[in-house]
């Protein structure tokens, strides 16, 4: 009964369209007029989220499709129907509908609250078209319309630091719609096609064929490029910071969502993208060194929204260093998590003292990080890992991609267990106990989550490729950074020793990476 109602005809194909069409209505009809504001908001958000739930429920039962509105010649506004653009449009709108709500209370009596409303609109329909698209110009279309329209969000309330920094974002963003467009054209160019769906077939039998062309390459490495800036990846990353002025459910759905659209930039097109051996050199190097970066300022930030933009970037660094490797669907799962969790950050930032003072009230006395702790904590976490994959089936020479991925998972599964042993010494094996069976649920959950979404996006990414000198070498760097930062968080700037607190400086001032690239000279 299911799929004859998700296959009745004039409906069930055009419903996911509904979506962002509705949400555009919304956004003239609040422009408009302040009158039924609110309803007219809620009705709008409920009904994207239903009909991103109704396409994602039909791409389980019918399997993916290519549905044509209108493209003559595949130029137009057709949809690509799979695992990928509908699970990431189910996130966007739930992600959108909890902003929405939280929005509607804390904006309660500001004047700029309609135009929040329809600047919301409008900028989750424009990531819909992004993310539904099913040729180059119409994705091209929804990149550069979700960017405007989260600047009009940015400039919300007029304060000359917000202004500023949406300026920022205003520059970095149009240098990547530069990058995308001229990507877009010289891909169309050399393979004769703006479908998506067409292009990556037709980029690996050049590839097969040992034809991959120059302005091929190159094309893959402004898809690259278009990433990097949307993504803000050093050294571009400088407006990241700078826009956390914004109010709260602007920050929530940029570090949630719009952020995310260059690493689902890359997966979408992987095809295209392996066929360059220089544009994933360059996803694998500055993803790496961003995650790297990334990770270390946050540790040296005091307040809440800038330790949390600097995580995102740590974050965004990351899911294109997996990108780098190959590991697609590994990134397409990091964006769905990743959103979850900072959508939840950001929203919740509000009552981080609280939670803290309660969980320091509720702990009892905590015993001091030791090296041997630590290292013991590590080899736990490292055999759980190891036994959960090996329960699962887990065969590092069949998925080379998850060895470096699962190194990260294991340093963040002995942070737990350490936790665990520092905080408290009340009730210390019982509180042992729950931790290693929480660490292996995780690395079980760590395994089936990545298996699971490498089936469902089997047909939509290259294979995972055998990891290089390069990759390797690149792996063995990243890793051994962040298992530096987690020895500074655990062991504080005492234990580590005066260099550190030198370095601290530094850090936290972002190496003045982004102090230097703003400098203008005198009247320019």
């Amino acid at each position: 009964m299911s799929a004859h109602l998700l296959d009745f005809p004039g409906i069930a194909r055009f419903l996911p369209a509904m979506g962002p069409l509705v949400l555009l209505v919304a956004t003239l009809v609040l422009h408009g007029s302040r009158r039924w504001a609110s309803a007219v908001f809620g009705a709008a958000l409920v009904f994207n989220l239903a009909t991103a739930t109704l396409a994602l429920l039909r791409v389980l039962i019918e399997g993916s499709e290519r549905v044509v509105l209108w493209a003559p010649s595949g130029y137009g506004f057709d949809l690509q129907l799979d695992a990928l653009s509908t699970t990431l449009v189910l996130l966007v709108a739930f992600v959108g509908a909890l902003v929405g709500r939280f929005a509607a209370v804390s904006l309660a009596g500001e004047r700029e609250r309609g135009r929040f409303f329809a600047d919301l609109c409008l900028t989750l329909a424009a990531v819909s078209v992004l993310l539904l698209a099913g040729n180059l110009l119409q994705l091209a279309l929804g990149w550069i319309g979700a960017s405007l329209g989260l600047h009009r969000l940015l400039t919300l309330q007029g304060r000359p630091e917000a202004l500023a920094g949406a300026r920022k974002k205003f520059v970095v963003a149009r240098l990547g719609d530069g990058c995308l467009l001229t990507a877009a054209g010289l891909l169309i160019h050399e393979l004769g096609t703006p479908v998506i769906a067409e292009l990556g077939p037709r980029a690996q039998a050049l590839e097969a064929a040992g034809a991959v062309s120059l302005p091929l390459q190159l094309a893959a490495l402004l898809l690259v490029a278009a990433a990097c800036f949307k993504s803000a990846l050093l050294p571009t990353h400088g407006w990241l910071l700078d826009v956390i002025e914004a109010p709260t459910p602007v920050s929530a759905l940029l570090h949630a969502g719009l952020i995310n659209a260059g690493g689902f930039l890359i997966v979408r097109l992987a095809a295209v993208v392996v066929t360059s051996k220089v544009a994933l050199t360059v996803l694998l190097l500055i993803g790496a060194a961003t995650a790297l970066f990334g990770s270390l300022v946050a540790l040296t930030r005091t307040d809440i929204k800038s330790g949390l933009a600097y995580s995102t970037m740590a974050q965004m660094g990351f899911m294109l260093f997996q990108c780098g490797l190959g590991a697609f669907a590994s990134a397409a799962l990091h964006i769905v998590v990743h959103s979850l969790y900072k959508a939840h950050a950001f929203l919740a930032s509000g009552s981080v003292v609280e939670r803290a003072r309660a969980r320091s009230t509720s702990v009892g006395a905590a015993r001091p990080v030791t090296v041997t702790a630590a290292l013991g904590a590590l080899v736990l976490a490292t055999g759980l890992f190891v036994g959960a994959g090996w329960l699962l089936g887990v065969s590092p020479a069949d998925k080379p991609g998850l060895l470096p991925l699962g190194a990260v998972m294991v340093l963040g599964l002995s942070q737990l267990l350490l936790r665990a042993w520092s905080d408290g010494l009340e009730a210390r094996t019982l509180v042992l106990s729950a931790a290693v069976l929480t660490t292996f649920v995780l690395a079980l959950s760590y395994f089936g989550l990545q298996l699971g979404a490498a089936a469902a996006l089997a047909e939509l990414v290259p294979a995972p490729r055998a990891l290089g000198p390069l990759e390797i070498a690149a792996t063995v760097l990243a890793v051994s950074g962040f298992a530096a930062a987690m020895a500074v968080q655990w062991l504080g700037p005492e234990g580590v020793g005066p260099r550190w607190q030198r370095l601290y400086v530094w850090l936290h001032g972002g190496l003045y990476i982004d102090a230097w690239l703003s400098r203008r000279p005198a009247g320019g």
